[in-house]
């Protein structure tokens, strides 16, 4: 028995410039120092599914040109990039992730990137490598605070502190909202506020989409100062979030709420995200 998952190239457009453009100047300029920094470990976390791969496939091409060799360890390798050497771990018989990390590190690649980061042991592998190179890691945690529970979980407290976390890039993967059959409803937040927003009812134009088409919505959660203060218990979601907007970033639930309330996302698929 088996399962194929068929991408059309087109759906990873790779271009970066396109799907940053939602983050303002602030929130650019530290996450470009972060890219165009020194060694260090950039998390991009998100459900696992084609809105991540896009958002990393768009970073890891913005990034080969700007930093050589550049290696990716991918469970799949749905897209092939020029100037990348990319591994499919899933075709490496007998090869664990953790092996795989250790020899792609003596070939000592100006970045090293892993999508994705499963257990500890990867996780503490890139850690230690990110003490001397750039590293990009995929956790599939629904954001910020999902990935930070789980490295702290895993006790990775100390190199976080150390500052070998820059910070973590969310990924929300939202469909857009069909125009020609949208309708009012209401949908309810994690706090139990209820939202007026709009979902799709299904019309001829829609209906016949194999797929729904979606929106990427990012958030930049750079490890400040006022993060850092939250690592000494485990920090929930509303703590991070004014931890970010003291800091001059967007929570990524503020960003989805606008779209969805602008009519551009699909309200319902959306209400994990709100507030």
């Amino acid at each position: 028995r088996f399962h194929l998952t068929l991408y059309e190239e087109k759906v990873f457009q790779r271009d970066w410039e396109r799907v940053s453009a939602q983050l303002g100047p602030r929130e650019k300029g530290s996450l470009e120092t972060a890219l165009d920094g020194g060694p260090g470990l950039l998390v991009v976390a998100g459900a696992a599914g084609p809105g991540l791969s896009l958002v990393y496939y768009a970073l890891l091409a913005f990034l080969r040109r700007k930093f050589q060799p550049v290696t990716s360890l991918e469970e799949y390798c749905p897209l092939s990039l020029e100037g990348v050497s990319q591994v499919e771990v899933s075709r490496q018989d007998g090869a664990t992730w953790p092996e795989l990390i250790a020899v792609a590190l003596k070939q000592e690649p100006a970045l090293l990137a892993c999508h994705p980061l499963r257990d500890r042991s990867s996780a503490e592998l890139l850690f230690l490598a990110a003490a001397h190179t750039r590293a990009l890691g995929v956790l599939n945690q629904p954001d910020a605070a999902g990935a930070l529970r789980w490295l702290l979980k895993n006790q990775f407290r100390s190199p976080m502190r150390a500052g070998v976390l820059k910070g973590v890039l969310s990924v929300a993967s939202i469909p857009l909202l069909c125009p020609d059959c949208r309708l009012p409803i209401e949908v309810p937040g994690r706090s139990g506020r209820v939202y007026a927003l709009y979902t799709r009812q299904g019309c001829e134009r829609c209906l016949t989409w194999e797929s729904l088409p979606t929106e990427e919505i990012l958030e930049w959660h750079p490890l400040g100062p006022k993060t850092l203060e939250l690592l000494d218990r485990e920090p929930d979601r509303e703590a991070l979030q004014k931890a970010l907007q003291d800091e001059g970033g967007t929570p990524l639930s503020r960003r989805v709420y606008d779209r969805a309330l602008a009519g551009e996302l699909d309200g319902n698929e959306a209400r994990e995200h709100l507030p």
